[in-house]
């Protein structure tokens, strides 16, 4: 009798947590770059969001978006969590690096993530998302992934605009090859709210916390500006130090800082 009782008592939470559980829609559009070369575009729908998120990843910015889904990201923290941003409500954008900057070092080239040619790539996505929302749409860039997100917000206006920024891990020194970082891009005329994130313990040479903290006064036309300190979590392996399975990353305690920046984009929106 017992164990029909434990057996039915499991049944029950096993079907509570998968209708707790938003489904999502994943497609992939294909999307005209401002050369009039290509770029694929995903979208995470869970049907019903209260804002829309554009996630901006580091690195090259390559991220192999195929016809039948996504391939590359499994070492960026935004991009790896995608669905969760989703399952908290919020309709998810994904751009790929166009086809011109594709190859050998990509989107790290010509000071492209710097570029009015990329804001105008990524003013593209925001307006394509503005034909299915009408609730605000934000950037949201870690690593290089935040000097693409400072960039478009500095050069964009309009529907091709963003109504805030959330900034982790960024880039916020030069180290090697001349790449860009967010203070190559001028922030002071930037008046979306913007929240930035960044570990104390970050090893990766261009995204150190020292440095990185002043963008908490970078943004003086900003309506709201907020500066998150973490610590603790798991530093994972040197090797790995600027990716998601570090600091960078915010390792071992990934949930926590997502919900956050979740909970934050909703209670400006």
């Amino acid at each position: 009798m017992f164990k029909k009782l434990w057996l039915t008592g499991l049944i029950f939470l096993l079907a509570l947590s998968v209708t707790t559980v938003q489904a999502v829609d994943e497609t992939i559009k294909k999307m005209e770059t401002r050369s009039g070369g290509m770029f694929r575009m995903m979208i995470v729908d869970p049907g019903q969001y209260d804002a829309a998120v554009i996630l901006l990843q580091g690195g090259k910015g390559h991220l192999k978006i195929k016809d039948g889904g996504i391939k590359g990201g499994k070492n960026n923290f935004l991009i790896h969590f995608r669905d969760y941003f989703a399952d908290n409500g919020l309709l998810v954008g994904i751009a790929d690096a166009p086809e011109d900057y594709y190859l050998g070092e990509a989107m790290r080239l010509d000071n492209f993530r710097i570029s009015q040619e990329h804001a105008d790539d990524l003013g593209a996505v925001i307006k394509d998302l503005r034909g299915r929302t009408n609730k605000p749409i934000w950037l949201v860039g870690t690593s290089r992934g935040s000097i693409s997100a400072v960039n478009a917000a500095s050069r964009l206006s309009g529907d091709s605009a963003p109504n805030g920024l959330v900034l982790t891990s960024s880039v916020v020194t030069t180290t090697h090859k001349g790449f860009p970082n967010v203070f190559d891009v001028d922030l002071s005329g930037i008046s979306v709210p913007v929240l930035i994130t960044h570990h104390v313990d970050d090893a990766c040479g261009s995204s150190e916390y020292d440095p990185a903290k002043a963008l908490g006064n970078a943004f003086p036309a900003s309506s709201t500006v907020e500066f998150r300190a973490y610590e603790g979590g798991d530093e994972g392996k040197h090797k790995h130090r600027c990716k998601r399975k570090s600091a960078h990353g915010y390792y071992g305690q990934e949930k926590k800082v997502l919900d956050e920046i979740i909970a934050w984009i909703k209670s400006k929106s």
